[in-house]
């Protein structure tokens, strides 16, 4: 009897400190594991593990805003940096008034903010123009593919955001732009546009290189593979020979360059239905 009652206390007793341990989180790297693999049960698609599998779910995902026709707002802004002018007649003691020009004409090209309705025809709202397609994109046309849990900061601490994913390319100057951002090809209006603009430069014609700092980046809610947010980023040095004219003809003729930067974000996606309230 004894021995049964000894036997019976040491269970009690190691499920005392089972519990106790478990109260005071000493097994809670295991709760925290489970949870976490939960969490990514969830995702739709399981983080891409080459540039290629990542160049795809790229395609896939903004293609698929196109058929879908999600609510999406647009906003597009333009940075101007780097203004040269070289081999004018006489020197140039500043840059100031090209700069000035060049900005405004740049501010006077600037895209409002837009939005497609939720249902609306994207075909036209999102690169590329025209077409069903957003992104023709292959594994050869980017430099880098990254895609990984978000991390977000909190109180100055990196934290990982287990409902989304951060997928980053890093595009190739070299490749054809055609197959991702949307390229003007009509440089007769765009020189038209800009003469209209000022009398002091005369373009005659213009050339446009693309930079390594064109990027495509992709917040996405990853139980459902709904893009949250894209930022597209196209950066080009712009070159061309010009005549000045009027107040600044004593220069001459010169080669102006400058980089343009555009940033267009996709915002505020829709991808539920709004439901309709009944009039009263």
């Amino acid at each position: 009897m004894r021995s049964k009652t000894i036997k019976l206390l040491a269970v009690l007793l190691l499920l005392c400190t089972v519990f106790a341990m478990s109260s005071c989180g000493l097994f809670s790297g295991d709760s925290e594991e489970t949870e976490t693999t939960t969490m990514l049960i969830l995702a739709a698609t399981p983080i891409p593990d080459s540039k290629e599998g990542v160049v795809n779910y790229f395609n896939t995902l903004m293609n698929g805003v196109k058929a879908a026709r999600p609510g999406v707002e647009k906003e597009v802004k333009r940075e101007l940096s780097s203004v040269k002018a070289s081999n004018a007649k006489g020197d140039i003691p500043e840059v100031g008034s090209l700069i000035a020009i060049a900005k405004g004409y740049i501010k006077d090209l600037e895209t409002k903010k837009d939005t497609a309705e939720y249902g609306a025809n994207l075909n036209d709202f999102l690169p590329l123009k025209g077409t069903g397609s957003v992104s023709l994109l292959t594994a050869d046309d980017v430099i880098s593919a990254t895609c990984a849990d978000e991390e977000i900061e909190r109180n100055g601490q990196k934290e990982t955001d287990l409902k989304y994913y951060r997928l980053t390319l890093k595009l190739d100057p070299n490749s054809d732009m055609a197959k991702i951002f949307d390229i003007d090809g009509d440089k007769s209006a765009a020189l038209d546009k800009f003469q209209d603009y000022t009398d002091n430069v005369t373009v005659s014609d213009y050339g446009v290189e693309f930079t390594e700092d064109c990027s495509v980046t992709l917040k996405i809610f990853k139980e459902k593979d709904y893009v949250i947010e894209a930022v597209y980023v196209k950066s080009m040095v712009i070159s061309s020979d010009v005549v000045f004219n009027g107040e600044l003809a004593d220069w001459g003729e010169a080669n102006v360059s400058f980089v343009l930067k555009e940033t267009t974000v996709y915002k505020n996606f829709v991808w539920e239905e709004p439901t309709t309230v009944p009039a009263a």
